[in-house]
């Protein structure tokens, strides 16, 4: 829960549980009594922490910086690490029914640094 008068960003921490849960499942474990062939279960694993992680789905499209260390995290934080791991691209759809959708261009800038602050996204109506 959070405090009075705090409001939770909830898509980017949807976008954090992945992140949170080293993989590419969306609920791991599992719960009991679901259908789920786990003997590929390691390709479902997310061994690195991506820059850009691209999710789409019907929801909202956003770009959203990620915290390096997402609440939850399996993942050991690391020293001074305030700067953003990981942006959170959810495009959208392309096609939603017979009407055009939403898309995202995503550029990337050479430099020094975290690519979240070298990184900028467009969200793009068609």
């Amino acid at each position: 829960r959070l405090p009075a008068g705090q409001q939770q960003d909830r898509l980017a921490a949807l976008a954090s549980h992945i992140i949170g849960q080293r993989s590419y499942y969306p609920l791991y474990p599992p719960p009991p009594g679901t259908c789920l062939d786990l003997s590929a279960s390691s390709q479902l694993a997310l061994p690195v922490t991506p820059h850009v992680l691209i999710t789409p789905s019907d929801i909202a499209p956003f770009a959203k910086a990620l915290p390096s260390n997402p609440p939850g995290s399996l993942a050991p934080a690391a020293a001074g690490s305030d700067a953003a791991a990981t942006v959170a691209v959810n495009p959208g759809r392309l096609v939603r029914g017979s009407a055009g959708g939403t898309f995202a261009h995503v550029s990337l800038h050479a430099g020094e640094g975290p690519a979240a602050s070298r990184l900028r996204v467009e969200l793009r109506r068609i």
